[in-house]
């Protein structure tokens, strides 16, 4: 069949293969079971253990039919070399499936010099169907070829498959809340793709969501898929690919394993004749035993069913691409959960092609010490065997370190790839034993003496060369009382410990780690402190009432002394590293605890206040810091300049009038009373007189910043940009333009400040409440007393509630989300209504609006 006739027909065969492949791809349908071995050399293996064949391998094959099996079964072994070379004659054995020899007995065939693959089919019993199916070979080698790979990877593919589903039921059934994470590990083992949204459904849900699309978690193998690419290369091979990928085909929503299947059907659906046509099946093996699995029944009518079947190439040995997740990470040998976690070759855990693998140690006399080890994917890599020759042979292991005094051991793993000998990656191992552990800063250096301190969580590093077998680490105070502790190995030699020292004691400590397979835990000596607190700076500006002392630590600090003025902790921040303490004089009776005076509350209170005022800048002095040990610190300190302050001595609102006339009366030209003084309308303006306090006259540099109480907006106002003009040297009137400073969404309490020319500010006093005002137009009344008017006007969504009546007894609010240009509103009493704004819901406003009959 030329190249043409094949492109055609396959084309003519998409749908059909298509459906089959979206059907039943699944390929549940139990076929016939063989039994193989294959012997190379002295060495004879079952079918599940050979990767490869290569020339002079003797296959053995018996076929094991059902009991009162009917159909008369031909079997076909066939040999082939590349796709556009037939094979030769001698290259095909058949054998009867029912002859009692067959049955009984078996075949053995042997791998000839050239061959490159290996075909098996079972082919109904017809006249001349032999010859007829080796015609069929001979004629189109290359479609056989191609089936014969695409049928032995979609075998293997389907036992990583079948691997990955088995464990996420038996995860699913015995421990659930694991699901999320072992069913990653095996997915990383099995290189296979799952949906990670399964795990944001509920528990019970998941294990469906897994397992609902078989077909569409297996990745690519780069090691099957490098063998296809080396035997499938060309144009034909390349269409194949594409149609195979395409979303008509299942590409994109399943695998290359049905790629591959898809594949294999529309080349072999070509193949029919009027006795035969041709069905993939695929093998599921188990040690010499192979089961057929079928996606499609088989027909025994004309045109019959000729079942196809794949074997492993005829080739040299591929070893698998296997290597260690981490190879820097150590691992502990008496550890009962020590994996050594290996990805790249998912066969390893899917197949037996792997066998008798070992970790092997070489101790420093040279001599091999072997540990059996299984591979486990629902761990993610290999696990030592629980047997007494295990825990023999690690006894081996015991006499001192064995790599430059590190205490770690060098192993690999070893066994075989089938009949070849396998080299695994390498891993650092661990023995525990008794030693010496360490404590480090987080530097590297040894934990010096004032590290672990009382009242916090304290965190620093042990180190040794067992690190790896660390099972567990506790510590211990002066009363032996057990502190909360956590920890993780953060470097090969060294350990990370968190302690929580909230309800330590003072005093000596033992830490105690216990390690994997040792009777007693290795302590170590630690030693706690209660640490002053430093003191890095103290801030009191002359004139000031409370001041600012920087350091760490300074939780504990419960009091000082300044001149004899007592202050207390008022408010406690941190910035970075740093330590920011409030102290400002006690409002109550308090008891100091340096010169154990009691301090009288009231009058004391407003006497200290007056004295810790009156310092004068740049005086020297000596602050006394006492903890709550009862220690006291000193500090040098001295005090500085005054900030500026200002006293408000008036302030004026008024409207600022519309720039151009309006037919229409606006919120400035309507007659609003505000009642609230505070109130400043944002299109109004605020001239308020501030006399200088400190200094005693106002310097044309000072400034007045204004801001939201909130910190949403500020401005600054300056003799510079025309805000601030001196009355005389002592008074200054400011001048502010909410809408033009703020802007039209501006609202709230009002705040200022004085600010002098090198930054230093003055303390924040209240200024005003910034309200936005409406658009009031007119109100419209029906003649009939007792209904509703209606209120017209922009912005109505300013307004809070609007009443007849101050009391608001009548009353009608305004809802969140208002956009309306007319209000339904209670009946005024002449022409006043009365409103409260939504920037200043207390306060009741009244305003006289033209009230018009409204027209029916």
């Amino acid at each position: 069949m030329g190249v043409q006739r094949r492109i055609w027909l396959l084309f003519f065969l998409l749908p059909v293969a298509t459906g089959l492949a979206y059907s039943n791809s699944a390929f549940d349908l139990d076929g016939p079971q063989i039994h193989v071995n294959v012997t190379r050399g002295a060495v004879v293996l079952p079918i599940a253990e050979v990767p490869n064949l290569q020339p002079e391998d003797q296959i053995w094959l018996r076929p094991e039919l059902l009991p009162g099996q009917s159909i008369r079964y031909l079997m076909i072994v066939a040999f082939l070399r590349g796709p556009t070379n037939p094979p030769p004659v001698k290259w095909f054995t058949k054998a009867e499936t029912w002859n009692k020899s067959v049955l009984n007995k078996g075949i053995r065939v042997t791998v000839p010099q050239g061959a490159e693959h290996v075909l098996l089919l079972l082919a109904p019993e017809t006249g001349g169907g032999f010859s007829t199916v080796r015609a069929a070979v001979e004629s189109e080698p290359g479609v056989f070829v191609r089936a014969a790979v695409d049928l032995n990877q979609a075998s293997l593919d389907r036992s990583r498959v079948e691997t990955f589903l088995s464990a996420v039921r038996q995860i699913a059934a015995t421990d659930p809340a694991r699901l999320e994470a072992r069913s990653k590990l095996l997915a990383r083992s099995l290189n296979v793709k799952i949906d990670t949204a399964c795990f944001d459904k509920p528990v019970e849900e998941q294990p469906t969501c897994l397992t609902k699309n078989r077909t569409g978690l297996v990745l690519g193998n780069g090691n099957t898929q490098s063998t296809v690419a080396a035997l499938t290369s060309g144009t034909t091979s390349d269409l194949f690919n594409q149609i195979s990928s395409s979303p008509a085909a299942g590409g994109g929503m399943y695998s290359p394993y049905v790629g591959a299947i898809v594949d294999v059907v529309h080349l072999l659906g070509g193949m029919h004749t009027a006795d035969y046509q041709y069905i993939p099946a695929l093998s599921l093996e188990n040690q010499d035993l192979i089961r057929l699995k079928l996606n499609s029944p088989p027909s025994f009518r004309k045109p019959k069913s000729v079942l196809v079947m794949g074997m492993p190439a005829v080739q040299a040995v591929q070893f698998p691409l296997l290597h260690a997740v981490n190879a820097e990470q150590v691992y502990c040998l008496q550890s009962p959960k020590l994996v050594l976690p290996v990805e790249g070759a998912p066969l390893v855990f899917s197949s037996s092609y792997a066998r008798e693998m070992k970790l092997q140690i070489v101790r420093k006399t040279g001599e091999p010490v072997e540990l059996t080890v299984t591979p486990d994917a629902e761990r993610g890599g290999y696990v030592l065997d629980a047997s007494t020759e295990n825990a023999t042979n690690l006894a081996l292991l015991e006499p001192g370190p064995e790599v430059n005094g590190s205490g770690q051991l060098q192993g690999a793993l070893q066994g075989f790839w089938g009949f070849d000998a396998l080299h695994g990656p390498a891993f650092h191992l661990q023995r525990a034993r008794a030693t010496r552990w360490t404590p480090v800063t987080e530097h590297g250096n040894v934990l010096s003496a004032d590290v672990l301190i009382v009242g916090g969580k304290d965190t620093f590093d042990v180190r040794s060369n067992v690190a790896a077998c660390a099972q567990q680490v506790t510590i211990e105070d002066a009363q032996q009382k057990a502190l909360p502790v956590t920890w993780k190995r953060v470097k090969p030699d060294t350990l990370q410990v968190q302690v929580s020292m909230e309800d330590a004691t003072p005093g000596p400590m033992t830490m105690a780690v216990q390690q994997y397979g040792v009777d007693k835990p290795d302590t170590t000596q630690l030693r706690a402190y209660a640490e002053a607190a430093t003191l890095e700076g103290f801030v009191l500006h002359s004139g000031d009432t409370s001041a600012v002392l920087q350091g760490t630590l300074l939780d504990q600090v419960t009091g000082a002394e300044l001149q004899g003025i007592h202050l207390v902790p008022s408010g406690l921040t941190h910035k970075g590293k740093v330590d920011v303490l409030q102290l400002a004089i006690p409002v109550a009776a308090e008891k100091s605890v340096v010169q154990k005076t009691a301090k009288k509350s009231a009058g004391n209170a407003a006497a200290e206040t007056a004295k810790l005022a009156a310092l004068q800048p740049d005086s020297a002095m000596t602050l006394h810091v006492t903890l709550k040990d009862g220690r006291v610190l000193d500090l040098p300190i001295v005090i500085q300049s005054a900030r500026p302050r200002v006293a408000l001595i008036s302030k004026t609102v008024q409207r600022v009038p519309p720039t151009e006339p309006s037919s229409v009366p606006s919120a400035a030209q309507t007659s609003m009373e505000m009642f609230n003084r505070d109130d400043l309308p944002q299109n109004g303006r605020l001239s308020f007189f501030l006399k200088s306090v400190v200094p005693p006259s106002f310097s044309r540099t000072e400034s007045i910043e204004v801001a939201a109480v909130d910190g949403s907006f500020s401005t600054m106002l300056s003799v510079t940009n025309g805000a601030l003009t001196l009355q005389d040297a002592q008074t200054v009137l400011a001048d502010l333009y909410p809408a033009k400073s703020f802007g039209s969404s501006a609202f709230g309490a009002l705040q200022f400040r004085p600010v002098d020319l090198n930054g230093l500010v003055g303390d924040w006093q209240p200024l005003a409440n910034l309200v936005r005002l409406p658009t009031l137009q007119q109100v419209r009344c029906p003649m009939e007393a007792g209904q509703l008017c209606t209120l017209s006007g922009d912005d109505l969504f300013l307004l809070d509630a609007v009443a007849s009546d101050p009391q608001f007894h009548h009353a009608i609010s305004v809802p969140i989300g208002f956009a309306g240009s007319e209000l339904r509103v209670p009946r005024p009493e002449g022409a006043e209504l009365y409103i409260k704004l939504r920037d200043d819901p207390k306060a009741v406003n009244v305003i006289a609006l033209p009230v018009v009959p409204e027209l029916p």
